[in-house]
């Protein structure tokens, strides 16, 4: 796997995290097992993804086979419900990516980011409140 692709996939996985806005230590166990099973050094992984957008980090991950794409929809999954609850803004993110990852063509990656995009404005609105 490129070094790019292991930091977009990252980058899903800590706004995956920090998408609730509750940073749990089953979630922080989780996203240490995945990325060991990427073989994937999260800390310098952690600090390129941070300067990766999540358009970039999408469009990277499309380019994984079918089956890279569908384990790490699987891994995503798990890291969602990890502290045993997915609240709206996991949902909403987990949704656009898979539906993103899922299909093809440009009407599926528009509705996809559009999804991602709802997500984003969601974290925005709670961190102004």
């Amino acid at each position: 796997m490129k070094q790019i692709e292991k930091v977009a996939i990252v980058r899903f996985l800590t706004d995956l995290i920090k998408s609730d806005t509750v940073i749990d230590i089953r979630e922080i166990e989780l996203f240490e097992k995945i990325c060991a099973n990427y073989n994937i050094e999260s800390g310098s992984a952690l600090i390129e993804s941070q300067n990766m957008t999540l358009s970039e980090a999408t469009t990277v991950l499309c380019e994984l086979t079918k089956a890279e794409r569908q384990t790490l929809i699987f891994n995503l999954e798990k890291l969602a419900f990890a502290d045993g609850k997915c609240q709206q803004s996991e949902a909403l993110l987990m949704l656009g990516l898979r539906y993103v990852l899922e299909s093809s063509g440009t009407d599926a990656n528009a509705i996809g980011l559009h999804l991602i995009g709802a997500y984003k404005n969601r974290i925005t609105q709670k961190a102004s409140v």
